[in-house]
């Protein structure tokens, strides 16, 4: 998949569109067991230095690893580095309500 960047593109701009790429890679790779993803329009509004919330069905070692592989590739993708700081959460998790209230969703 190519990507192209402008120079003149903000940084929200360049955030939302490194979410989608992620969404659209873990939504395969994880399957039925990727349920959402939950973070600010903002990359610099965190919670417990975390901007944003992956929630799956059932959490394992392997999951962890494919959520990172997959963060590791769309950074990759777009130059950058430790831009996207995970929480995986299982569904149910009473963090995700925190997180998504903290990070502005409802």
């Amino acid at each position: 998949m190519a990507v192209v960047l402008s120079k003149k593109m903000k940084r929200e701009q360049l955030w939302l569109t490194m979410l989608y790429y992620l969404y659209v890679k873990l939504s395969k790779v994880l399957g039925d067991n990727f349920i959402k993803l939950a973070a600010p329009r903002n990359p610099d509004v965190t919670l417990h230095d975390r901007n944003l919330v992956v929630v799956v069905r059932r959490l394992s070692d392997d999951v962890i690893d494919a959520v990172y592989d997959a963060i590791d590739e769309v950074e990759k993708e777009f130059g950058i580095e430790n831009e996207i700081l995970p929480m995986i959460l299982e569904e149910n998790d009473a963090k995700i309500e925190e997180y998504e209230r903290v990070l502005g969703h409802e």
